[in-house]
């Protein structure tokens, strides 16, 4: 069974209710939203979805009209499918209208990847205390809990999802191991680096003397409050401090700090099973990002050959 996080179902909650102020606002004479039954989402038609996903394309941000982008209408698309797909699985309306819709496709969006330089500037930047103001304050409490944070997905390549899921005993800097849980709570063993076991056993020294809320005593990275760290912190804490290094002209994500060891790992072997492997990913879904670099590897392997 998939759970959502509450984040997410909250999410998808608001992008249901903007479908609905949107049916108020279009047929009020057909849809009276605060008497609305299950039987009157028979009423829905692919054609008013589809005028849906296009009036949310614009909207009025102080004043100001602004678009958004490809990802957040495909997402309002997708809570809205699953939304109906869910009460016509159930024989609870007679059709899925939104079946009949083109999924909103994602035009590809360039990403900044950070070079293995930038990535060991970043950390040499998180370690010493640049921020100003109340986030120097925040910084003197938490740079070595952040510098290990970024230390393991620079060098590792794990999600932040397996990274927050971590516990103190999952981690064995004797034989400079980790244990991280991936897909279908499959355990997988990685080797760090000595400055990486270096990062890890410096926060240690302090997680071991702070005094967890119950529930999150075995978490090995903890927020402020003293529980397990979330997702959510974490792209907030790499968001704040790369914003800093970069004078606010842009920032990077986890996602593109892993990538960064991704690309590393793939140039190096040109190997795929190898970095699926090592990345804990499916290799079909590597095999899209990579397919060019294949083709053009094995190309010029061809014409090397005498």
């Amino acid at each position: 069974m998939d759970v959502k996080s509450p984040q997410s179902l909250y999410g998808y909650a608001l992008d249901l209710t903007t479908f609905f102020e949107y049916l108020k606002y279009r047929e009020p004479d057909s849809f009276d939203v605060a008497k609305m039954t299950l039987s009157d989402l028979n009423k829905l038609t692919p054609s008013i979805i589809e005028d849906y996903l296009d009036y949310s394309r614009e909207y009025t941000d102080k004043g100001e009209t602004k678009i958004r982008s490809d990802a957040a209408i495909k997402r309002r698309y997708s809570s809205l499918s699953s939304f109906l797909a869910y009460y016509y699985k159930m024989d609870m309306i007679d059709r899925n209208p939104a079946a009949k819709v083109n999924p909103p496709k994602i035009r590809n969006q360039v990403q900044i990847t950070p070079s293995v330089k930038t990535n060991r500037n970043i950390i040499d930047f998180i370690s010493n205390g640049i921020l100003e103001g109340r986030r120097a304050v925040f910084q003197e409490k938490t740079c070595l809990r952040d510098t290990a944070i970024v230390t393991l997905i620079a060098s590792t390549g794990i999600k932040v999802s397996e990274l927050v899921n971590m516990n103190i005993e999952d981690v064995d800097l004797e034989e400079h191991c980790i244990s991280i849980y991936g897909r279908r709570n499959q355990k997988r063993s990685i080797y760090i680096s000595d400055p990486t076991a270096v990062a890890i056993s410096r926060y240690l020294a302090i997680r071991l003397e702070i005094l967890p809320v119950h529930g999150h005593d075995e978490a090995l990275f903890l927020s402020l409050q003293a529980k397990r760290l979330s997702v959510r912190a974490v792209e907030y804490m790499v968001k704040k401090y790369t914003e800093a290094f970069f004078d606010g002209a842009d920032h990077l994500t986890p996602e593109t700090i892993h990538q960064s060891f991704r690309n590393s790992i793939f140039m190096q072997s040109m190997n795929l099973p190898f970095t699926a492997d090592i990345c804990g990913l499916d290799r079909n879904t590597l095999l899209q990002y990579y397919r060019p670099y294949i083709d053009d590897y094995e190309s010029r392997k061809g014409q090397e050959f005498k």
